[in-house]
């Protein structure tokens, strides 16, 4: 455009033809139609701004500063976040720290993050809703929630360490709501154990649940795991895994899977049974214990359907301690109890009697009353007893206490008011040479048949005492016996105890003994004679003194060894109290003396001395003519070992024997002396390089430099390069060294200990080879199994590629594998998967999703796509939480506490 210029010589400024408000004159005369911003102004930035230029870190020297209302405090620093038509917010800076404030500025809104970062805190802290922190670990873990309704049985795998010899002590802890068997108890359990020596100590728990009896702990991949058979419809469980060392990690719930499992099988199985903690209604119920009932005023009783045995302990009765006891079948009866005694209704039986534990000196002591009255029954006269003239004894009174119908004295007389004293029926049942005995049996001083009567005869047989005069040699068989006294004596008439005894004794060879028979035999059987002052001369101490001494006390010093018998030594160092082998000695055992001479004489015999502790040997000393010899230890086979012996037809191993000197020499069965070569012969006629000596080169030929080394350098056996200086295959302080420098490990080392290898360094006792430096090979490694779907990982282990992650077996590519789901029409899609993505996508209509279960730390987005424009369900566990509008997704966050985010739903549409 032609622009006109006109100049104005006033102080309003210059005007352009033509230009209008909007345009700048610039120094050059043009006019510039750009927009700037306004100090001022309100305005709408559309472009992208850049600032630099900041100068420090202060608020006053950064790039951008934003100011609030400044002294009055009530119009503070702020950025405003505007989605125009939909939503905004600030972030404001107060005094107290930064705002996250809603569209209004007056109240907070929604903060979301990755994560939360505190300055100085770290992730075994928790944060605090006031801004601070708290350690994590002095908080229980919360428990691992399960599923309900596990058809084959329930598996709780953890992160504890089974696979090693020894390890974690730890506590099992589980709950539940029980659904089953007609017993609606919750489940309370706990299991203890512990990780050692290849399987597990210390283990047992308890149950609640009567039908739950068991658990199998087993090692699942290197990790501890439990697993029991399904217990019950709809049972699901909480659990809790710990190890018990204390401290702030003992809280940790090392649990990190519960499902529904057939018995995995495993290694280092252990089957722990279970105690079972029963309530009160099934104590009673199944009369494990009685109830006390309530029997009607001052009563309580226990019922039982069954007669009450006793207390015991094991097969052993106890004792019940009482102040007075009642045996009858009516309360009132408790009146007659006396204090601290018994009332029995019926009748008291006895296998053993009854005993009056103390009595009252020189007065009348109580043992029964009839009639409930005192002056009739049986009472102990003590001391002088009941009148001087029948003495101390026990009498029966009828009506009055102070006079006996019968009494029964000390002195051995029976006597009754009627009958006068048993002494006088003494007298008067005496008929000749007999006397009365028991109600139908004699004791008579006979001699009939002729002295030849047998057990079974008449006059002795069952339940008899006889004295006669018996025949000892023809009729009992004893030989030098004659004519003897016999007393046969036969207490029982029983068949089953028909043993019977008689006493023998010789009227003329001064013999007498005692056969054993039975009561209907037809011989005498074996005489057994006794010892009397007339066949035994009991021996004198002069006597005995000729005899072994079994025991003859402790001793220090060899000096005090006795000729023959037994002495001991304590522990102790023999110093120079002992010679030979058993000088300076610590010593303890038997010495045993032996002496061929006399008594009390050393001139002719032995001592053997036994250690008590094992492996020690045993020693010997001879004595003769008053001298001795020094200690020996005898030798033993392992003592022999090493030792020529003879073998097939060589018979000795020696030296010269009146032949050439020093000429060694096998001698033969058959062809006597057979000579070997010694090393000096061999030297002479082959040269000292015709065979291989030791720690020598033996490479003449080729120079190598190799020797056959037995601690030619120090302390090794094997072949070694002396050039090199190195191990070509040695023995060495527990290793096999091949290629190792001489006191290095830059080889390869074999720790026999351990059976495993180090390359260029000691093996360790974990891995079968270890290696310093890398390790190339010409293809790749293998595991056992060669799963295409697993990686090696650096603690050795081998990581499965499952979920997230796949190894594409087509170029073996390792990428992450999303799952996607498409929703057919008219239906809701059912969803279970533990994958980390989730996408789920629908082009039909009327669709919606329901999740079935959830698992941590899963982002899943649902995308619809409605031909009809309607809605999309998001259902978990069959429950509506959001409804999606047709071309929008919705994305969504489980927590690792299965906690759901969800953000709002935002526009889509395919674009390819």
């Amino acid at each position: 455009m032609d622009i006109k210029y006109a100049f104005y010589n006033t102080s309003k400024g210059y005007k352009v033809v033509g230009g209008t408000a909007a345009h700048f004159l610039k120094a050059d005369g043009s006019l510039d139609g750009t927009e700037y911003i306004d100090k001022y102004s309100e305005q709408s930035i559309f472009g992208r701004k850049s600032f630099s230029g900041a100068t420090g870190n202060s608020y006053n020297l950064v790039g951008i500063e934003t100011r609030g209302g400044g002294a009055s405090d009530t119009i503070f620093p702020s950025i405003s976040f505007h989605q125009p038509g939909l939503y905004a917010a600030t972030l404001q800076y107060r005094s107290n720290g930064y705002y996250f404030m809603n569209i209004n500025g007056n109240s907070f809104d929604y903060v979301r993050s990755a994560g939360y970062y505190k300055d100085g805190s770290s992730n075994e802290m928790f944060l605090t809703g006031g801004g601070g922190d708290y350690d994590s670990r002095k908080k229980e873990d919360s428990y691992l929630h399960s599923s309900r309704d596990f058809s084959n049985g329930t598996l709780i795998e953890t992160d504890v360490d089974y696979s090693v010899t020894s390890g974690d002590q730890f506590l099992l802890e589980m709950k539940g709501n029980m659904y089953s068997n007609g017993n609606y108890l919750p489940l309370d359990f706990k299991l203890q154990g512990y990780i050692y020596n290849n399987t597990i100590i210390s283990e047992g728990g308890y149950s609640t649940l009567f039908y739950f009896n068991y658990i199998i702990a087993l090692n699942s991949g290197g990790k501890l795991a439990f697993w029991f058979p399904r217990l019950g419809y709809w049972q699901g469980f909480d659990v809790k895994v710990t190890v018990g060392y204390g401290g702030l990690n003992q809280g940790k719930n090392r649990a990190t899977s519960i499902s529904d499992s057939v018995d995995p099988g495993g290694t280092k199985r252990v089957q722990i049974n279970l105690k079972h903690l029963l309530t009160k209604e099934e104590l009673v119920s199944g009369n494990t214990f009685w109830e006390k009932k309530d029997v009607g005023g001052a009563y309580w009783a226990l019922e039982s359907d069954k007669d009450i045995g006793a207390f015991t302990s094991g097969s052993n009765a106890q004792r019940i301690l009482s102040g007075g006891l009642l045996a009858s079948d009516q309360y009132y009866d408790k009146n007659y109890i006396p204090t601290n005694g018994i009332h029995a209704k019926g009748f008291i039986q006895s296998d053993e009697g009854f005993q009056n534990r103390y009595f009252k000196s020189d007065q009348r002591n109580r043992i029964w009353s009839f009639a409930n009255a005192d002056a009739w029954g049986m009472s102990y006269y003590q001391g002088g007893g009941m009148n001087q003239f029948v003495g101390e004894g026990i009498g029966f009174h009828f009506g009055d206490a102070s006079s006996y119908k019968q009494y029964f004295s000390q002195s051995g007389r029976i006597y009754t008011s009627l009958d006068g004293d048993s002494g006088a029926w003494a007298a008067a049942y005496s008929w000749g040479n007999h006397r009365a005995y028991g109600n139908n049996q004699w004791l008579g001083a006979d001699y009939i048949g002729g002295g030849m009567e047998k057990p079974n005869s008449s006059y002795f047989g069952a339940g008899k005492l006889k004295l006669q005069m018996l025949e000892g040699g023809g009729n009992m068989g004893i030989s030098n016996m004659g004519w003897s006294d016999v007393l046969w004596m036969s207490s029982y008439n029983g068949s089953d105890v028909k043993k019977s005894n008689a006493i023998v004794a010789s009227k003329q060879f001064g013999k007498i003994g005692f056969v054993q028979q039975d009561y209907d035999a037809p011989n005498w059987g074996t005489f057994n004679e006794f010892w009397t002052t007339a066949n035994l001369n009991p021996a004198t101490q002069t006597d005995l003194d000729n005899y072994y001494h079994i025991n003859k006390g402790g001793i220090s010093n060899q000096s005090e060894l006795v000729p023959n018998g037994l002495q001991s030594i304590s522990t102790g160092n023999s110093g120079s109290n002992f010679d030979g082998d058993l000088a300076n000695r610590t010593l303890e055992g038997t010495f045993a003396s032996f002496n061929g001479y006399s008594k009390k004489s050393k001139n002719l015999g032995f001592t053997l001395f036994a250690p008590t502790s094992k492996g020690q040997g045993l020693y010997y000393k001879t004595w003769y003519g008053g001298s001795q010899a020094v200690w020996k230890r005898l030798l033993e086979s392992s003592d022999l070992a090493g030792y020529v012996k003879s073998y097939e037809n060589a018979t000795a191993v020696g030296f010269s024997s009146g032949l050439s000197t020093a000429a060694p020499y096998i001698y033969h069965a058959t062809d006597g002396y057979v000579f070997l070569a010694t090393q000096s012969w061999v030297l002479a006629n082959f040269g000292s390089q015709s065979g291989i000596k030791l720690n020598e080169e033996f490479t003449t030929n080729t120079g190598s430099g190799l020797v056959i080394s037995d601690d030619d350098f120090g302390g090794e056996s094997g072949i070694l390069d002396r050039q090199l200086k190195r191990f070509l295959a040695a023995k060495k302080d527990g290793y096999y060294f091949y290629g190792s420098e001489y006191g290095g490990v830059d080889g390869l080392n074999f720790y026999c200990k351990t059976g495993f290898f180090g390359m260029g360094r000691e093996a360790n006792k974990y891995d079968k080879l270890t290696v310093e430096g890398s390790v190339k090979a010409s293809r790749n490694f293998k595991s056992e199994k060669e799963r295409p779907d697993t990686i090696f990982i650096p603690n050795g282990e081998i990581a499965e590629l499952r979920d997230e992650i796949i190894n594409d077996e087509s170029d073996y590519t390792i990428r992450l594998n999303p799952n996607e789901y498409q929703i057919d029409p008219y239906s809701i899609l059912q969803v279970d998967d533990r994958n980390r993505l989730i996408h789920i996508i629908g082009e039909q209509v009327e669709m919606g999703v329901n999740f079935n279960k959830l698992y941590p730390k899963q982002e899943i987005v649902i995308y619809n796509f409605d031909q009809k424009g309607n809605s999309m369900e998001v259902q978990i566990y069959g429950k509506t939480i959001y409804k999606i509008e047709s071309h929008c997704f919705l994305r969504l966050y489980v927590t690792e506490s299965l906690r759901v985010i969800a953000e709002r739903q935002q526009q889509c549409d395919f674009v390819w």
